[in-house]
């Protein structure tokens, strides 16, 4: 039986072990101008350590020749990397020149120029296009957003179908979902006054990819760390459509199950450069220690640490909407109330009449004199001693008969007919009211002999 224990084979497994242990981390010298990105074909990092080497694979082992791009610097590559039709396309941190990388080889693609206009920009793809939204740039803050035009080798400008925009701003936490843009927080114009991050928009901003429009989303809470921290350098990427953010802890935004959740990192590193690698779950990166850039590749679970803290993402408005809604109802309930006051009183003001006792005057609700003969007005003045009650016609024979020398029953009947049917049309025209409402009669309920009427017009007298 052969001896696992004999000093040659214990010195044969420390030898084994030590090149398990070190087979993700680099053995090579990684200077301060470097380039990582995951190659679209591969699903694997690339390293670009100078001018012209780099190194591939997960365990950082493939070395070959290549080379960037003269008068242009890998470091100014690092933030903006989209993949499309399994070539990488690397856009300058400001926009503008535009890099591809394909079998191992860049080739700058574009016609434009270093704008220098969309530091912090929000990159993604959508229909194969590249696009950037917001960023930082010629002492402004954006909230454009600009896409790259392959026929033209050139950056144009979409404009949205509505004018409802975002806060202008930079370093936004974005994920994509579908044909949907999701964007919240980010770095807003005061801070480069106060130096201090601040939030100026509390909402998270849908962008409809298909019709380029916004629309406003939920409220979110500005006050959880990971939207309070001073901190903007730290590494984004999203993991199973979950905002993933990389600082001194590791932070889960989740939009669409309302949860920040808060982990350690397992064994801290000072990380300068980051990358995610969703087929493999890995994550690759460069951090700084003992003096020098060191790259490694891990499985994100066991990059991430322990759970920290679990938060819900959005503000709860319930009660919020809930008073909204109750003072919308009692504002709608008042205006109902006082249109149908206002109705009501305007109806009463059409039914009315006032009348001037000193001139002898009846006024209607435009403020026309009625004009009536002695008869009629004698008549009504009988109608205002009553105040809208029914009382009996034959008080009327009373006002009717005055100038006649001896009663006459017949005579008495046709003029009290003849001078209700005037008041009725005069009434109707004063008051624009229909003259079949004017008067109302009924039978006596005292005596089923006689008759009763009562006027339906109010009267005002002054």
């Amino acid at each position: 039986m052969r001896n696992f224990t004999s000093p040659k084979a214990f010195f044969f497994y420390i030898l084994l072990f030590c090149c398990f242990i070190g087979h993700s981390q680099t053995n090579f010298n990684i200077n301060n101008d470097y380039l990582l990105f995951e190659d679209a074909v591969t699903k694997e990092p690339v390293l670009v350590y100078n001018d012209s080497m780099a190194v591939s694979g997960f365990d950082f082992n493939n070395h070959f020749k290549t080379q960037f791009p003269n008068d242009f610097s890998v470091i100014d590559y690092g933030n903006y990397q989209l993949q499309l039709d399994s070539i990488n396309y690397l856009v300058d941190s400001g926009c503008g020149v535009v890099i591809s990388y394909a079998n191992k080889k860049f080739k700058r693609i574009d016609k434009s120029f270093r704008h220098q206009n969309q530091y912090g920009a929000v990159p993604f793809v959508h229909n194969k296009n590249i696009y950037l939204w917001g960023g930082y740039g010629l002492f402004t803050h954006k909230n454009i957003l600009t896409y790259y035009d392959f026929v033209g080798n050139e950056w144009l400008l979409k404009y949205y179908k509505n004018t409802a925009k975002l806060v202008p701003r930079y370093q936004s936490f974005s994920v994509k979902k579908g044909s949907d843009l999701y964007i919240l927080d980010g770095v807003y114009e005061n801070y480069a006054l106060n130096k201090k991050k601040t939030i100026e928009d509390p909402y998270v901003w849908r962008l409809d990819l298909n019709t380029f429009t916004w629309f406003k989303e939920k409220k979110y809470n500005t006050k959880l760390p990971v939207f309070t921290s001073t901190q903007i350098t730290g590494q984004q990427f999203t993991r199973q459509q979950t905002i993933v953010y990389v600082t001194s802890k590791i932070y889960e935004i989740d939009l669409f199950k309302n949860t920040v959740k808060t982990f350690e990192i397992r064994n801290f590193k000072n990380i300068k450069a980051l990358i995610f690698h969703p087929t493999s779950d890995k994550v690759s990166y460069v951090y700084f220690s003992n003096n020098k850039n060191i790259a490694n590749s891990e499985l994100y679970s066991d990059f991430r640490g322990n759970l920290l803290s679990e938060t819900p993402l959005y503000v709860d408005e319930t009660g919020t909407q809930i008073l909204k809604y109750l003072g919308i109802l009692s504002l709608v309930c008042l205006l109902v109330f006082l249109t149908i006051k206002w109705i009501k009183r305007v109806k009463e003001t059409k039914n009315q009449l006032t009348y001037y006792h000193k001139n002898n005057l009846f006024v209607g609700y435009k403020k026309s004199p009625l004009k009536l003969s002695p008869l009629n007005a004698a008549v009504l003045k009988v109608f205002i001693s009553h105040e809208n009650t029914f009382f009996p016609l034959q008080e009327l024979s009373d006002v009717l008969s005055e100038d006649l020398k001896e009663d006459n029953y017949i005579t008495i009947n046709k003029r009290r007919e003849r001078v209700l049917k005037d008041l009725k049309f005069e009434l109707s025209d004063a008051l624009k009211i229909p003259k079949d409402n004017i008067f109302t009669t009924r039978t006596s309920q005292l005596d089923k002999r006689m008759r009763e009427i009562k006027i339906n017009v109010t009267f005002l007298i002054k």
